[in-house]
């Protein structure tokens, strides 16, 4: 016993309990600070999970390290007979107070803008238990005698991007919205069918130094307006960025984010994408156009227009990715094609890459263009991390289903664009032309043209070639003539058919399964 006594007496002198005790207090206090601030300056979970380790790994080392350094002077002294000493007490009671309190002041606060947005009535609007759904619609352009169009559409996806990085909130991008607003089509009852809770709308009326803005969120059940205002801004970048950033905010607040807005956090974001160079945002706006529209016109006044933007601000992110990825499509649609497209673009990815390893395009970009040069491994790497920087990007998502298929992988495929119609009932028109693809080679040529038959793209030329060999598999003599649509969209097939069926389909085995279909359909194929 009297080991023990003495062990006990040891751990008394050297401080022991004291230490531990303010250990715990500090950790507390730490550990509460970093489950706030950490999400509020953007950074993930697994942030505050290294704290917490790092914590209880600590703790034996510095239980170490006060048994062998000895903390007081005089170890003897009446100072040293206490186990825990008045003042060790106070300032363990503080650091657990301190830890309580920021729990409580940060974990109920909101900063003044959250504020604005809740202090309409509308916002009190009951939320659905499941995760809300926000579609957002392409703005409209108020001028229409100018050719700013695109100005509009490039807004609406900026917020799209802006609304996807607050947690709690599944966002609709405006490329996937484009049928709600068919003539004839009730919007708010179509969005309410598909599970959509909530659309954001709006319109940009761009002037010669100015633009307005002006956004509604609505209730797509009630038909109700939850929150609108119009905001005014100066056609300079920061003014854009930080009108985009209140937009996003204010509708994650009214959408009822549980933790509030994260405004902080996406900020910088915001800065760490942005420039000050108006102009060079401008074409990153055509950027995001020519990801809605891909036609060859639009291509070459982006492609020239991100030239430009990276000159004039070399540092500008945002600009180096939409300039890797209209470098690609030069490659992969013959769009105002120049020597070394694969190579321009994937210099331009990785300096995108760069300038800012979070930038979801610019990994989508490089996941395209790794693609088109055959590294398929890297090009689903690349595209999976895009997906895991924004799990909002349902062309992102469809892109690595369509990979998936392509590369032999179907029912891995398949289960991904199932998940996707499932997540978004708004899903990229051309997802089906992957399950057409599935079901080709799975020999269910009539499941494959039902499929072919939900692709909203009039004349792609991926689904013109699964139709024709589908047709031709089943021996209709419709085949011919959707030959004949082939070459007339793609002239190449008429004279490089397998390239450019290698140039689509990826691996060797599935081409040899199109190629097959397709000669049987009529197409001279080597």
């Amino acid at each position: 016993m009297s080991g023990i006594d003495g062990f006990f007496d040891e751990l008394r002198k050297r401080g022991v309990v004291r230490a531990a005790l303010l250990y715990v207090a500090a950790a507390f206090a730490l550990l509460e600070f970093a489950d706030i601030a950490f999400r509020r300056l953007g950074l993930p979970d697994s942030a505050v999970n290294w704290v917490l380790w790092i914590g209880i790994t600590g703790f034996p080392i510095a239980m170490f390290a006060a048994w062998a350094i000895e903390i007081r002077a005089e170890r003897d002294s009446d100072r040293t007979k206490s186990w825990v000493s008045p003042a060790t007490v106070a300032t363990a009671l503080a650091l657990v107070g301190l830890g309580a309190g920021m729990g409580f002041w940060w974990g109920g606060s909101r900063d003044s803008g959250e504020s604005a947005a809740r202090t309409s009535a509308a916002v009190v609007t009951p939320l659905p238990e499941r995760e809300p759904a926000v579609a957002v619609l392409r703005f409209t352009d108020l001028d229409e005698t100018n050719d700013h169009g695109y100005f509009a559409a490039g807004m609406s996806e900026e917020i799209s991007t802006a609304l996807s990085r607050f947690p709690g909130i599944r966002v609709i991008a405006p490329s996937a919205t484009e049928h709600f607003e068919e003539p004839g089509t009730d919007v708010g009852l179509r969005a309410s069918e598909l599970g959509v809770t909530f659309l954001l709308r709006g319109s940009v009326r761009r002037g010669a130094q100015s633009v307005r803005v002006a956004a509604q969120l609505l209730d797509t059940a009630t038909g109700a307006q939850v929150w609108g205002e119009n905001y005014d801004a100066v056609l300079e970048t920061g003014a854009l960025i930080e009108t985009q950033d209140r937009i996003a905010g204010k509708v994650a607040a009214a959408v009822g984010d549980s933790l509030g807005v994260i405004m902080r956090a996406g900020r910088a974001a915001a800065r760490r994408r942005g420039t000050d160079n108006f102009e060079a945002y401008d074409c990153v706006l055509l950027g995001h156009a020519y990801l809605e529209i891909h036609a060859t016109e639009i291509h070459a006044r982006a492609r020239d227009c991100l030239e430009e933007a990276v000159r004039l601000d070399p540092d500008y992110a945002d600009a180096w990715a939409h300039l890797a990825y209209a470098y690609r499509e030069e490659f992969h649609h013959h769009f105002n094609e120049q020597p070394g497209s694969l190579d321009r673009s994937l210099a331009a990815g990785r300096r995108a890459i760069e300038l800012d390893a979070a930038n979801p395009m610019a990994h989508f970009a490089m996941a395209q263009t790794y693609i088109s040069r055959g590294e398929f491994d890297a090009g689903i790497a690349a595209m999976q991390h895009a997906v895991e920087l924004n799990p909002n990007d349902t062309v992102a998502l469809a892109s690595l289903a369509t990979y998936h298929v392509r590369m032999g992988h179907l029912e891995e495929g398949l289960e991904m664009a199932r998940e996707l119609e499932e997540l978004n009932p708004l899903h990229p028109g051309w997802l089906h032309t992957t399950i057409a693809l599935y079901y080709y080679q799975t020999g269910e040529y009539r499941k494959a043209l039902d499929s072919v038959a939900q692709v909203r793209i009039q004349d792609d030329v991926q689904t013109l070639v699964i139709q024709a060999a589908a047709q031709a598999q089943l021996g209709q003599p419709e085949a011919s003539a959707t030959i004949d649509t082939l070459r007339a969209v793609d002239p190449s097939f008429a004279q490089t058919p397998m390239s450019e069926l290698r140039h689509y389909f990826l691996s060797e085995e599935t081409v040899a399964k199109v190629a097959h279909g397709l000669r049987l359909a009529g197409l001279e194929i080597q």
